[in-house]
């Protein structure tokens, strides 16, 4: 039995479904995917407009925007009847109480049509647990106007988004994610959930603050729509597969288009490697020479094939385990040939067997000429 374990073809099983249990793989799944995506994009659905407030040229620095300024946003998107709206900016509170008093009474003109979006202060790692800390929560009188949602992003060894949960629990109190909130789906099969990076970031409508204030936009852009009202400057970014790192609120839009397919579940490492193991098995174990190349083949594309057809309907499988499988049976597999090639051949110093093999069946077959 052990004998049989130590055989390439179990090696490259055993060995990979170890190292899925780790984050060893996790650097071949970012290589994958991030070239993957960087092939093919396509443009954002359109549903969700972003209104990008400009650098305060008195603060530049700043990363917070005015009540007052807030408000008049605010009072240029309602005539147009948005469908939602989230105001994705620290804003500066408490220090203006007309202007407070503005952005209160705005607010509840909406109805229970405008969130607060607080941005978790981190990119968390798998099984991170966020608390009241990984955040800067408004003052109880903003968010006694309008309800809260987070936007926490799980990453991988460099931060790039892999995962967010439905909802955080922060004090005693569950908030839904941001994504989530989009998405209009609080719930899953998993109780976190992944980005769509084939939504391309740079197709996202956006209208810029002077634009809006002006009206020089096209007409009914932001009816019916959802709204983000955000700003760019002093926002920790964040990796996004196929463009690098960027402003987080892209990962959120990805985040709700990944929740639109069918199904959103992560399956992990072992259902390709078990599809590419089956097949290298059944390879080595066919009669023809052609049929083990077919297999063997099958098995070397199964990764490239399977992975992206199942993320179109919001399946995601890892590749990594499946990879390591096929490099370490190829590379098992090419040690043997060349063993064996020396081992009959005089490159190892001994006779060639092969030769003398050819040798002997030409002298039988002149004897059974002869006869």
């Amino acid at each position: 039995m052990l004998k049989k374990l130590r055989t390439p073809l179990f090696l490259a099983l055993l060995i990979p479904a170890l190292l899925a249990l780790t984050d060893f793989l996790t650097p071949i799944d970012h290589v994958f995917w991030n070239v993957r995506h960087k092939l093919n994009q396509h443009q954002a659905n359109g549903s969700t407009v972003i209104v990008e407030l400009e650098s305060d040229s008195d603060h530049p620095d700043s990363d917070t925007v005015a009540a007052p300024r807030l408000a008049r946003v605010l009072e240029q998107l309602r005539p147009q009847m948005p469908y939602r709206v989230y105001v994705d900016a620290p804003v500066k509170y408490g220090t203006d109480a007309a202007g407070d008093r503005l952005l209160a009474e705005t607010i509840r003109s909406f109805g229970s049509g405008v969130s607060l979006v607080v941005r978790g202060q981190t990119v968390g790692s798998l099984g991170h647990t966020f608390t009241l800390r990984d955040f800067r929560m408004p003052p109880k009188a903003l968010s006694d106007v309008a309800p809260i949602v987070v936007s926490v992003w799980n990453g991988n060894f460099i931060d790039y988004a892999v995962s967010s949960p439905y909802s955080v629990n922060i004090a005693g109190r569950d908030y839904p994610t941001f994504a989530a909130s989009l998405a209009g789906k609080y719930s899953g099969l998993q109780d976190t959930f992944e980005p769509d990076f084939l939504v391309e970031p740079d197709t996202i409508p956006k209208v810029g603050e002077r634009m809006l204030l002006s009206g020089s936009y096209t007409p009914g852009l932001l009816t019916g729509r959802t709204i983000v009202v955000t700003q760019s400057q002093n926002v920790p970014t964040i990796g996004y597969y196929g463009k690098g790192r960027i402003h987080p609120l892209a990962v959120d839009i990805a985040g709700a288009s990944g929740l639109a397919k069918p199904i959103s579940l992560s399956l992990g490492q072992l259902p390709l490697l078990i599809i590419s193991w089956l097949l290298i098995r059944a390879g080595s174990r066919a009669d023809s020479r052609k049929s083990k190349f077919t297999l063997h083949a099958l098995a070397v594309f199964a990764p490239f094939v399977f992975a992206p057809a199942l993320q179109l309907i919001g399946v995601t499988v890892d590749t990594g385990a499946a990879f390591l499988s096929l490099m370490i049976y190829g590379g098992a597999r090419a040690w043997q040939l060349r063993v064996r090639r020396v081992q009959h051949t005089s490159t190892s110093g001994l006779p060639n067997l092969l030769a003398l093999r050819a040798r002997s069946e030409t002298k039988l077959s002149g004897i059974s000429g002869l006869a």
